[in-house]
């Protein structure tokens, strides 16, 4: 349980580094927001876009890396605290989803 718990918010703190990695590259030669655009969600011809897009500032590439990074640290601390106590699993579950919701 705890690989999962472990693996995923590891690998959310990946995806973090990648995604200021990516910015870093773009605002050294634009100097402007990085807007990196997935997909339209809604899309009427030339009307109307609704997409889900990414934005990123200095205050978003700051919350991004606290958020992910003491989420995973929480996770490895929360491992070797609950190592031998009673309800470890379901410690684990709720916690996931305390962590999902921030």
């Amino acid at each position: 349980m705890n690989s999962v718990a472990l693996g995923s918010t590891g690998l959310s703190f990946a995806c973090a580094l990648e995604a200021v990695r990516e910015f870093l590259d773009f605002y050294a030669q634009n100097h402007q927001p990085y807007v990196k655009q997935f997909f339209d969600w809604i899309y009427v011809r030339d009307y109307f876009r609704a997409g889900f897009d990414l934005q990123m500032d200095h205050l978003t590439v700051v919350m991004l890396l606290v958020v992910t990074g003491v989420g995973f640290l929480i996770h490895i601390y929360s491992t070797g605290y609950m190592a031998h106590e009673e309800g470890y699993y379901r410690f684990f579950s709720y916690l996931n989803c305390s962590c999902s919701s921030c």
